[in-house]
């Protein structure tokens, strides 16, 4: 499964690139950040989820900018964790709960954001209060998002305090490249240290924002592609000969040089060429399963 953390800097007017994006990068979860999303924003989210994918956000309280949200594949079970009445001042974040279908791995998902200006004093105590609520469980955790904290400054006041409060609590960050037009490391992926989740992690950008793509290959398997229900008729099996012959021995044939009203006269043929087909050719249902996208280099 692949997940992904990128900021955008507004998804608003970026909804086809984002879907272009997770298409051609196989994306199955795309945590987002600084999503700049009002609560009267529904024309964004319908692009957004207008082609297999849901999207659950919240918004900044207060003030414009902000956000943080995830964008996801519909055949993943995702509901916000229930238990997140945790307060913050200091950074934005959603929490969630996914459930893949075929796999019997549960995932406790974290998008954070935070904001350059905010203290990173309140930040440690609050997001170890958050980190509490979520090792309570058992569950694979993955934390994600844009920290802003500069954690290729190996040296520095906040990094070393970050990193320590990730070893207290047996954490693991992922992210080494520079994921930040000013050859930062803000943008991170952390995990439990005790588990293999991550398999691989890469950088790619986008150009959608002065923020790279963060994406990391997790131990678990991909959603089945989703199934939708058709219905059909095969008209290529309907034998000429035996079609003929009822239409011959239909009421249709009462209707020549008959007087009835052409409206009449229409309804009837409507109804006897119906029922023919239903006979000749009946509807049928199955289930299909989209292709998968092709995509042509031009």
């Amino acid at each position: 499964m692949t997940v992904s953390t990128l900021n955008t800097r507004s998804v608003r007017n970026k909804a086809t690139d984002l879907l272009e994006l997770i298409a051609v990068r196989n994306i199955d979860m795309l945590g987002i950040t600084e999503t700049w999303l009002g609560p009267n924003d529904i024309r964004t989210v319908t692009e957004l989820t207008s082609t297999g994918y849901r999207f659950i956000h919240n918004t900044r309280i207060g003030k414009t900018g902000g956000g943080v949200g995830l964008l996801y594949k519909s055949q993943l079970c995702v509901q916000v964790h229930p238990t997140t009445a945790l307060q913050t001042s200091s950074f934005e974040h959603i929490a969630l709960d996914v459930q893949c279908d075929n796999s019997n791995i549960s995932l406790k998902l974290v998008v954070v954001y935070r904001p350059p200006a905010t203290s990173t004093t309140s930040f440690f105590e609050e997001f170890s209060c958050l980190l509490e609520e979520m090792l309570t469980s058992s569950c694979e955790l993955v934390i994600l998002g844009d920290f802003n904290i500069r954690c290729d400054q190996l040296e520095a006041k906040d990094t070393i305090a970050f990193n320590h409060l990730l070893e207290s609590c047996d954490l693991k960050q992922h992210v080494t490249t520079i994921t930040h037009c000013k050859a930062h490391v803000l943008d991170l992926v952390i995990t439990r240290s005790s588990t293999n989740l991550v398999k691989a992690i890469g950088d790619f950008d986008p150009t959608l924002s002065d923020h790279s793509l963060v994406s990391c290959c997790l131990d678990i398997s991909k959603p089945g592609r989703e199934q939708s229900m058709i219905e059909f008729t095969k008209i290529s099996s309907i034998d000429p000969d035996s079609f003929g012959r009822d239409i011959q021995s239909s009421t249709l044939q009462d209707l020549c040089g008959s007087d009835f009203h052409p409206d009449m006269i229409s309804d009837a043929y409507n109804k006897v060429m119906e029922d023919l087909l239903e006979k000749h050719a009946p509807l049928k249902c199955k289930s299909v399963t989209p292709p998968k996208r092709s995509l042509v280099q031009g």
